[in-house]
């Protein structure tokens, strides 16, 4: 193997560990990160940055991600989330942990509209946590639920993930998505049994 072949992937991931100690943001750590490797060790010329670029983001299919970043900012500041959560906690707050039950479910939909875990996170983080904590959750049992439920909006169509693979592997989008809304509802329903479980054995 090469010196540089060894170098690379050492320069490369040391800078970007440094520039976030720095505090530099994620995405402009991983640019300068990026472009330090294809500058001084690749055999590339430049404007392959600006090609690679453009080629990648220049997609009908990839147009769709800015579009849910729009939605769960729309969902997460316009209250619609908050109505959306009443809404299924009164169907479902008189079960055994209605609200951790509520929370899983409450994801599962805004999944379904937006398609971003971090957008349901910081959601329902803000939105949820602080009720379970005065209702006396324990809060490793509150924010499992909320990170679990989270997990369910890459799964439930219309998945970024799922729009993201697609268009890397040139598979179809529309089989993707009816591939995982069967999975991503029986897991929506198995970890709703499981709060449920676990708040019946646990009552306090």
């Amino acid at each position: 193997m090469d010196f540089f072949d060894i170098l690379l992937p050492v320069v490369v991931l040391g800078s970007m560990l440094i520039l976030l100690a720095l505090g530099l943001e994620i995405a402009w750590s991983l640019a300068i990160a990026a472009t330090i490797g294809l500058v001084f060790f690749l055999d590339q010329p430049i404007n392959q940055l600006a090609y690679t670029s453009w080629s990648t983001l220049n997609s009908f299919t990839m147009s769709a991600l800015p579009l849910f970043v729009l939605m769960g900012a729309v969902l997460s500041n316009s209250g619609a989330s908050e109505y959306i959560f009443d809404g299924i906690e009164k169907w479902l707050g008189r079960l055994p942990g209605g609200l951790a039950t509520s929370t899983i479910a409450g994801n599962a939909i805004f999944g379904a509209m937006c398609g971003s875990s971090v957008a349901a996170t910081a959601t329902f983080g803000r939105l949820v946590y602080p009720t379970m904590e005065e209702r006396g959750y324990q809060p490793g049992f509150a924010l499992a639920c909320i990170g679990m439920g989270a997990l369910l909006s890459p799964l439930i169509p219309p998945s970024a993930l799922l729009i993201i693979y697609g268009a890397w592997q040139r598979v179809s989008i529309v089989a993707l998505f009816a591939a995982a809304i069967v999975p991503g509802i029986m897991l929506a329903l198995l970890l709703m049994l499981t709060v449920v479980i676990v708040a019946s054995l646990n009552r306090n």
